[in-house]
């Protein structure tokens, strides 16, 4: 079932609220696919997903290969429910844009990450949602 991106349900900003991470498939250069845990907050008023990267990792390498944005897909699940976010996600290394992605991160999973210069923002631009919240 697919949700409306700027306006979700009560139901689906509340599964989008609770402490729950989700996995993050990117591609890698040669075509195969990397799937990793991530946290990541959603933000209606803009359709955008908002993740925190370190800055060697797979999924970092991954879009910088692809010149610093890349089609990708986020999926949380918890027992029968779940939600998908396909759009494109891009990385950002200033720290205005780690400030604003660990902003995020921190209201919806609380303080329990620190301030890192290496690591990146990601910026998704949603363009579809779509899943089962019951």
């Amino acid at each position: 079932m697919g949700f409306d991106l700027n306006q979700p349900s009560e139901a689906v900003v509340a599964f989008l609220q609770d402490r729950l991470f989700a996995s993050l498939t990117t591609t890698r250069p040669d075509g195969q696919l990397h799937a990793a845990l991530v946290g990541f907050t959603y933000v209606p008023e803009t359709a955008e997903a908002f993740l925190i990267l370190r800055g060697a990792g797979v999924k970092q390498a991954n879009l910088k290969a692809a010149g610093g944005h890349a089609p990708a897909v986020l999926c949380q699940v918890s027992g029968g429910k779940w939600l998908s976010l396909e759009g494109t996600l891009t990385i950002h290394d200033t720290d205005e844009a780690r400030a604003q992605a660990l902003g995020h991160y921190r209201s919806r999973y609380g303080e329990g990450i620190g301030a890192d210069n290496t690591r990146l923002a990601g910026v998704m631009q949603v363009q579809k949602m779509y899943g089962f919240v019951g």
